[in-house]
């Protein structure tokens, strides 16, 4: 048969069990591509463990980096939460202060300020964020608590019934060991 006519060409070629000489490799060379190919491997070894030390520090560090912005996130809770109580009170004293300021301007008695302050009810008076207070609004709450509770102001309070204002003396009465029978029954029956 015709080589050309198989479709086989001029160059030698290599049957399946056969090796050509391309492919043959001294034993020597051989050697020496597998000890560096070892060399090779221990390095990428050496350097794989490096890589894992590295990101478990990197790791490491995050999660300390982590608990450092969590302990960072609480102290600024905690900061905001002072800050907050601080303002309140502040504010509380600051609204104490002008409330009884107002309180006696309108007539309100020096020993029942606390008093006010407390009892009053001020949801209706405007404080804005520096703390300033609707004085309009304030003394009207105020007058309202004059005519609900006028004992807390010393001109509207009126005199208790039992007390004489005249400048009458009151005679003063006998101790009950001093009185008489007849005495203490007349007292008794005025009494009831």
């Amino acid at each position: 048969m015709n080589q050309e006519s198989n479709g086989v060409s001029d160059s030698p070629s290599v049957s399946s069990g056969e090796v050509s000489e391309k492919d043959v490799v001294k034993y020597d060379t051989y050697r020496k591509v597998i000890g560096e190919l070892k060399s090779l491997k221990a390095k990428m070894g050496e350097y794989e463990a490096k890589e894992q030390e590295r990101e478990q520090a990197i790791l490491a560090e995050q999660g300390k980096f982590k608990e450092a912005l969590e302990a960072a996130v609480l102290k600024k809770k905690e900061l905001e939460q002072a800050l907050e109580a601080k303002e309140k009170a502040f504010a509380k004293k600051i609204f104490t202060k002008e409330v009884q300021e107002v309180a006696l301007s309108l007539g309100a008695r020096k020993d029942a300020l606390d008093d006010i302050v407390k009892v009053g009810d001020w949801s209706s008076v405007e404080i804005d964020e520096n703390f300033s207070i609707n004085k309009d609004q304030l003394k009207a709450q105020i007058a309202s608590l004059s005519k609900s509770k006028p004992f807390y102001f010393a001109g509207s309070a009126s005199a208790p019934r039992d007390v004489l204002t005249s400048s009458k003396a009151i005679p003063a009465e006998k101790k009950l060991d001093e009185m008489s029978i007849d005495e203490l029954k007349a007292k008794l029956l005025a009494l009831k």
